[in-house]
């Protein structure tokens, strides 16, 4: 059977189904929706992967994952310990494999047996499989053959299983499109038996005798204690961003949303206030409007008002070709080079960023060296192995994403700053940064999760394209690789570091975060734009449970999600006064009329009898400032906040420290360098989080409430829910 064929073995009659399938349920830890096992499986295969003890067992493979059944389990390996429920210590998701090395056939011919007239011969293949996580898997299989005496000059070329699963493997690994990937196919698959019982998976593993299971798998549905993540499809979702924002300048466009608030249509989804429909102005993307926040040392003020800066993308603007400058422009080509621009006669200072921190081709290149670099271990004699690591400039991109972000933080004080060259890419990872350093919101879990949300699923981030697990793209051209989002994790690491105790969250939440992105076996990080998010969301099968990225319980261990916060972090200390402001909130909104774009006699969703929903009061213009008079010793210049002019470290809200500085940043050990047992969650670790924890519910007194489930065979609301859960509409958007 041709390795091409996109059907090779793959499980598709009854009887097969019902020989295969249970087995392949015990050897998982939890089976996903709509996967199927293949026909393909191979015995004696050794498993090897970094330090970890060499282990004897079986291969199967699915239509999402590579799973290794070990015979005999040992305790000795905990450095590939995933702690998660669905994905096992030895699975490998095929849409994180990156390469497959297949060595040479190495055959040897033995003695003539004693009893007859066969000859021995042995064959031992080995495949190595590098993944995008940066994991280095070896699996290796020796046969033993008998051939005849009078054929050895011309042995018969015969196709061993070891060579056939290799070839499906390789098959099944490479995504021609989008629509192959495992999410997709579940979909498609689920929809076409929408309701109907006798493709239940319930009713499949219940006809086996695997009522346990079943009831097992129906705690999916539980309702857990994950903090609802704003989707930002919603017209409410975007009102209150405007709000916390204190902007008066922008409001939400009601023409992209439906009589429901729901988007319709493409963003942005925000426009400014005195803008028309024909001036090119409504593609204008707001991230945040900054109040800037200078401060001073000198005894000569005045009080004027505070000022507010906006920072925006402008859209469809390629690399920048004005005559301004030219022979800087073109020496410093990867730097911030500001140009002024004016919108609707306010000044911004405006960046390109179609090469900075770099372009997508060098990224790339850089992303390929350093799996070359990391994958394997070095040798203890291996003195070229730093030198290897600063070729592949990986650590000089994020220098340059820090220093980049910093600079234009700073400069938010004392101008509007637009993006401009790089809309889905390289602007979202540089609004992204600029975020983290001036909201510390966006430094708690919830408020980062939200941040990912808006800068990079909504802006429509290709992470399929990107990550480099699809070939070719919707209009089938080939796609362009490019780690932008590892690079963004890398940079929020390496602030991480340098402030311990500022983020609510530690680098393991980063870590999931990566490795979702890889495995595409949620919803999250597996669409490519919010119309395509939104088809699929009404065409969604109601019968089927598709996971978040964002719901942590649901597919963590609880030693693993206790390791995602930082118990030591600041945010701890704010619960109750995060509380009141949220009351505050409350206070100052008012109710007022709406008038929906398709019909004036809408009725609101929380209200159908009439037509209104909560606006919030603008907060008072009259806020006095202490500044420095101009001409006073002391004063504060933008200029030197320039990206030539910036100094290393500087300090931001709430005394966050950004240091750039090459020699200063930390290599990422516990995403590049899997193999390096000291870099895992240790049993000393996990113990002292669970400790913690319990420590911290002791004080606070806290009961666990009893979790209702959700009735599948009926409609039923439910308050909040990161994931799709069946039957539940609501929990769509």
């Amino acid at each position: 059977m041709s390795a091409n064929d996109p059907n090779i073995d793959l499980v598709t009659k009854n009887d097969v189904l019902q020989s295969i399938l249970p087995e392949f349920i015990k050897i998982v830890r939890k089976i996903l929706p709509e996967e199927l096992p293949l026909n393909m499986y191979v015995y004696n295969v050794e498993y090897t992967e970094g330090a970890c003890k060499r282990l004897i067992g079986t291969l199967y493979m699915s239509n999402f994952r590579l799973v290794f059944a070990p015979d005999d389990e040992t305790d000795e390996n905990n450095s590939i310990s995933s702690g998660n429920k669905y994905i096992g210590d030895y699975d490998i998701p095929l849409a994180s494999i990156y390469k497959i090395n297949v060595a040479p056939v190495n055959s040897r011919i033995g003695f003539k047996s004693f009893l007859n007239e066969n000859q021995l011969q042995s064959e031992t293949r080995t495949f190595t499989i590098i993944t995008r996580d940066f994991r280095n898997i070896t699996f290796t299989k020796c046969s033993v053959t008998k051939s005849n005496t009078a054929t050895i000059k011309q042995p018969e070329i015969s196709v061993t299983k070891m060579e056939k699963y290799i070839d499906a493997l390789k098959f099944h690994s490479r995504f021609q499109s989008r629509e192959q990937l495992y999410l997709y196919t579940a979909l498609q698959q689920s929809s076409t038996k929408r309701f109907s019982p006798k493709y239940n998976r319930g009713y499949i593993l219940s006809s086996m005798g695997s009522s346990p299971l079943l009831d097992h798998d129906t705690t999916d549905y539980d309702l857990n204690n994950d903090e609802y993540i704003k989707s930002y499809m919603t017209f409410d979702d975007w009102r209150d961003e405007l709000y916390e924002a204190n902007e008066q300048q922008w409001i939400v466009d009601q023409k992209k949303f439906d009589e429901e608030s729901t988007i319709k249509s493409e963003g942005p989804y925000v426009r400014l206030i005195y803008s028309k429909d024909n001036d090119g102005s409504g593609d204008l993307i707001w991230h945040w409007t900054h109040t800037s926040q200078i401060e001073n040392n000198s005894n000569n003020r005045r009080q004027v008002q505070t000022q507010k800066y906006m920072l925006i993308t402008v859209p469809g603007i390629g690399e920048t070709t004005s005559s301004v400058e030219p022979l800087r422009r073109v020496t410093t080509d990867t730097n911030l080079v500001p140009t002024s621009d004016y919108l609707y006669e306010q000044p911004f200072q405006r960046y390109n960023l179609s090469k900075f921190p770099c372009n997508l081709k060098r990224l790339q290149a850089s992303y390929e060296k350093l799996i070359e670099i990391c994958v394997i271990a070095p040798d203890d004699d291996d003195d070229k192995w730093l030198t290897k690591l600063n070729t592949c400039k990986w650590l000089k991109f994020v220098s340059k994403a820090l220093h980049g972000a910093a600079s234009l933080a700073k400069l938010l004080d004392f101008t509007n700053i637009e993006l401009v060259g790089s809309d889905t890419d390289n602007s979202c990872l540089m609004s992204s940064l600029v975020q983290i350093l001036l909201r510390p919101k966006c430094r708690t879990i919830k408020g980062f999760c939200e941040l990912i949300v808006r800068e990079w699923l909504i802006r429509g981030h290709k992470f399929l394209e990107r990550c480099g697990q699809i070939l070719f793209d919707g209009n089938g051209n080939p796609v362009q690789e490019s780690p932008v989002f590892l690079l963004f994790l890398d940079c929020v690491h390496q602030l991480i570091v340098q402030n311990p105790f500022s983020f609510e969250f530690t680098d393991y939440l980063l870590l999931e975060f990566y490795r979702n992105v890889c495995y595409c076996y949620h919803h999250t990080f597996v669409f490519n734009d919010v119309l395509e998010r939104l088809q699929i969301i009404h065409n969604y099968p109601k019968n089927m449970f598709v996971l978040s990225s964002f719901d942590f319980s649901k597919y963590l261990d609880p030693e693993i999600c206790r390791l995602l916060k930082n118990d030591a972090s600041i945010f701890n200390l704010q619960t109750s006064s995060s509380s009141s402001s949220s009351n505050e909130k409350l206070k100052s909104r008012i109710e007022a009329t709406v008038i929906y774009p398709t019909s004036s006699s809408s009725s609101s969703p929380q209200y159908p009898n009439r037509t209104v929903y909560y606006l919030e009061t603008p907060k008072s213009r009259i806020s006095i400032l202490d500044i420095p008079i101009t001409n006073a010793p002391g004063t504060l210049n933008p200029e030197q906040y320039e990206y030539d002019n910036i100094e290393s470290p500087q300090i931001f809200p709430d005394d966050l420290h950004v240091d750039w500085r090459t020699f200063n940043l930390v290599l990422w050990s516990k995403c590049y360098c899997r193999y390096d047992q000291n870099y895992i969650p240790t049993l000393l670790e996990r113990q002292l989080s669970s400790d913690i924890n319990c420590l911290k519910q002791n004080i606070e007194n806290i009961c666990i409430q009893s979790r209702r489930q959700i009735l599948l065979d009926t409609f039923q609301h439910v308050g909040h829910a990161n994931s799709w859960y069946p039957q539940t509409l609501v929990t769509r958007v």
